[in-house]
């Protein structure tokens, strides 16, 4: 685009618009999400959401674990090829590592700790208006708010994604939720992605026979080994790279810049002196 043209972009009409029309992208997304909490709360077709369902179906993970060191349900204990019923267990049993502690903590730390590390990165990272603006619409699904509200462990992989882009913490962590590997190759060329495998690794030791287990769980389960069974949390999951993308301190590519640009002042550029080159 010529110089010329691109300064008549960033006219102060142009500079408001754009920052308006973040805006009401924004607050459509608000109302949205606030109208799908209202309607998860009061509809008979979302009777399966319940305030801290996925957390209380955890902590039974954990509490039959330490009773008697079962983990999987029965069914899924049947060999042979089988299908995939409500309810049966697909975390890797290095996930225990995170459940068992809260089994014995009050149910607000396993909200409030997450989203702790959420508004830290967030006030980090101090994203750009257009990615405040984009946030609101990616969480705006039935799965979001019913994951959100039940406190599924997503809310812990979102947390570790945000402490990874804000403080270079490693994003591998993410792995004790294998569907959602493609977010846990972030930072993969830093020396804190590789500690964070071997910290996994070395986790995953004393479940060895039940990890050998899960493996086998998986394989005989049908759609469990499907790399894309949880497409749905893609969105979401984005949030932190969305936030990273916008934030001033995001230096490994031009994407904020030229945002930015759009709501930057213009400033005239001086004419150069005769015989400049």
């Amino acid at each position: 685009m010529p110089r010329e043209a691109f300064r008549r972009i960033r006219t102060p009409v142009a500079r408001r618009i754009w920052r308006d029309a973040c805006l009401v992208a924004g607050g459509v997304g608000l109302i949205l999400l606030a109208f799908l909490v209202w309607v998860g709360f009061t509809e008979k077709n979302w009777g399966s959401l319940r305030f801290g369902g996925d957390y209380d179906y955890c902590m039974n993970l954990a509490r039959a674990w330490l009773h008697d060191g079962s983990y999987f349900h029965a069914n899924q204990l049947v060999s042979g090829p089988h299908d995939w019923l409500w309810g049966d267990v697909v975390y890797p049993p290095v996930a225990l590592w995170l459940f068992v502690p809260f089994s014995f903590l009050p149910p607000e730390l396993w909200y409030g700790i997450p989203f702790a590390v959420i508004a830290a990165a967030m006030w980090r990272l101090r994203p750009a208006l257009w990615a405040w603006a984009l946030i609101p619409l990616l969480l705006v699904s039935p799965e979001a708010v019913t994951e959100l509200l039940s406190g599924n462990p997503l809310i812990w992989v979102v947390a570790i994604l945000f402490a990874s882009v804000a403080w270079g913490s490693p994003a591998s962590l993410i792995l004790f939720k294998p569907s959602l590997l493609p977010f846990g190759l972030f930072g993969l060329n830093r020396r804190a992605w590789w500690l964070g495998v071997g910290l996994v690794a070395l986790l995953t030791l004393p479940f060895a026979d039940l990890t050998v287990t899960w493996v086998r769980v998986l394989l005989d389960t049908h759609g469990r080994l499907n790399p894309m069974y949880n497409i749905e949390e893609f969105p979401y999951v984005a949030i932190p790279l969305v936030a990273w993308a916008g934030s001033s301190r995001f230096r490994t590519a031009r994407l904020a810049q030229l945002l930015d640009a759009w709501t930057a002042p213009s400033q005239a550029e001086p004419d150069p002196a005769p015989g400049a080159v």
